[in-house]
């Protein structure tokens, strides 16, 4: 994760916590699409299978937070937590253009627009 680097073990996930709780647990890369999504998107029907798995695992997709936040993005804990587009670092919105997943990134992230 070349981004965990300039980011010197901070939780990109905590500014986005309503109940402003404090990390806790172990350091953890999360996606910003689950792999899941990833694999069921519309944008992606018709390729290879072993390609699909690629673009599951593309490090784009990936950011740093503690085991906490990880879980309540995902949904596991509540209340969840919402990142808004404008927070998105560009690799992760060119990700979003590379594989055609602006309606997964309308439905996933706050006031985010298609170009």
């Amino acid at each position: 994760m070349r981004r965990a680097r300039g980011l010197r073990l901070s939780c990109f996930l905590a500014p986005y916590d309503p109940l402003e709780q404090p990390c806790y647990g172990r350091w953890e890369a999360f996606h910003f699409f689950g792999r899941q999504e990833v694999r069921n998107s519309p944008a992606l029907y018709g390729l290879e299978r072993d390609f699909v798995e690629l673009i599951e695992w593309d490090g784009r997709n990936a950011g740093l937070a503690c085991e906490g936040h990880h879980r309540r993005f995902d949904s596991h804990a509540t209340p969840g937590l919402v990142v808004p587009a404008a927070a998105l670092p560009g690799d992760v919105v060119e990700f979003i253009y590379d594989w055609g997943l602006e309606s997964e990134a309308e439905r996933r992230f706050v006031n985010f627009i298609r170009y």
